[in-house]
């Protein structure tokens, strides 16, 4: 695959598989199911988008990556990447770097200059490239997670 063979466009209900198969990838398996509900989720919403990498010349999924615009009482509004991955057989081919464009581009569109991603703190990798598409790190915190039933 050159480069002027990926295009990148709007999450739609039919990449459920692949979506499902690279989130696999990143670190959290999710049922198809589960999967299409998030899907709708997203697309119902204003403040979020989904977008991927697809290859031109089959239409095989490369990579996706969600973006939200949140408010906080504190801070104001800002973008968030909520997740990214690129199919870790054709990672190192500036799939990310278009992808994170793409959240870039639709944030800017929304009035919101100001973006941020969270990582893994053993993603060293993934540090690296954030690093490289212009991120500094802001600051550590623990996150806290409770099941409510």
């Amino acid at each position: 695959m050159g480069q002027g063979d990926m295009l990148i466009r709007k999450l739609e209900k039919t990449d459920v598989e692949d979506v499902t198969r690279l989130s696999d990838q990143l670190g959290y398996p999710t049922s198809m199911e589960c999967m299409i509900q998030n899907i709708e989720m997203i697309k119902v919403s204003d403040d979020h988008e989904a977008f991927v990498a697809v290859d031109a010349s089959n239409d095989q999924l490369l990579g996706w990556i969600h973006v939200f615009l949140t408010h906080r009482l504190e801070s104001g509004s800002f973008c968030e990447i909520g997740g990214m991955v690129v199919d870790e057989n054709v990672r190192g081919k500036g799939i990310g770097t278009k992808l994170v464009k793409a959240a870039q581009d639709w944030s800017i569109g929304k009035r919101c200059f100001n973006m941020r991603v969270r990582t893994n703190v053993v993603r060293e990798k993934t540090q690296k490239f954030y690093h490289q598409q212009g991120f500094k790190p802001g600051k550590r915190q623990q996150v806290f997670i409770k099941t409510l039933q």
